[in-house]
């Protein structure tokens, strides 16, 4: 068990990738406390792992929002002196370009997205540090490294997780403390539980077309599942990948190798 006695802190644990990560790593061994705004998802993610013989707490907070933060890392600090692995996986996202996007949706998406990940580790470095070997996962997007400009505000939030990871593992070091950055691409919407909503339509909605779009520019030629990039968070979290910090990992099949406008068409293998 790759995490075992360990105690990982999971934001956006409520549903998706965070969810997927919950699950795989409390099956790992790793006592999982999951932080979300949202108490009914996040208390049911946590009821999951504990019915799959896990250990699990749940601790509601707006990552945004930073004596909500603060609050939750007092909160999770005093049961948990040492903190091993830290997820900063929350994310909001509003569908706009630039001229679209209202100034409250750019602050919202850049609190979550972009404070959030640098809150969560400031107000629980010192159970990071009490770890000597703490990782560190931050959840980007390639829509951050490359640029997408119908989500304006998530593209410029997602894209500054790369400097941060790269200026916080330089900071950590001291205390052995890794720091990464997964971009993930495509991920099937109809497997987060709650699908992230853009202009009050699931993802999982969307038209064929564009789904066909998307499909011909990832050379997998198929959406990620939500427990594939878990399994990417678990490789980073374990001690498989004690040599790596301050790198950007693409887990998007494909997408980021290609040049924005080009396409690949791909036939998918079956499953």
């Amino acid at each position: 068990m790759r995490l075992k006695g360990k105690t990982a802190v999971i934001t956006g644990s409520g549903s998706g990738v965070g969810r997927a990560t919950s699950l795989v790593f409390a099956r790992e061994g790793a006592t999982v406390v999951g932080v979300d705004i949202d108490e009914a998802f996040g208390s049911e993610t946590a009821d999951m792992v504990r019915r799959e013989g896990g250990s699990a707490d749940f601790i509601r907070c707006d990552v945004g929002d930073e004596a909500a933060v603060a609050a939750m890392a007092k909160q999770c600090l005093e049961r948990h002196a040492r903190i091993h692995v830290l997820f900063n996986n929350a994310a909001t996202l509003t569908r706009g370009d630039f001229e679209s996007t209202a100034y409250a949706d750019w602050k919202r998406q850049v609190a979550v997205n972009m404070d959030g990940p640098y809150l969560c580790t400031r107000h629980l470095l010192p159970g990071l540090k009490a770890a000597m070997g703490a990782s560190i996962i931050n959840h980007g997007s390639i829509d951050g490294a490359l640029g997408n400009p119908t989500v304006f505000a998530y593209s410029v939030s997602k894209g500054g997780m790369i400097p941060l990871t790269h200026m916080l593992a330089h900071a950590l070091a001291p205390w052995h403390v890794r720091v990464n950055c997964i971009n993930t691409g495509w991920i099937n919407a109809s497997e987060t539980g709650i699908p992230i909503r853009l202009t009050g339509e699931p993802v999982g909605n969307k038209p064929v077309p564009e789904n066909n779009n998307m499909r011909n520019a990832t050379l997998v030629a198929r959406p990620s599942t939500v427990e594939e990039c878990a399994r990417t968070v678990l490789f980073l979290a374990s001690e498989e990948s004690s040599y790596i910090t301050g790198a950007v990992i693409a887990a998007d099949g494909g997408r980021s190798a290609l040049t924005p406008g080009t396409f690949a068409p791909v036939t998918p293998l079956p499953r």
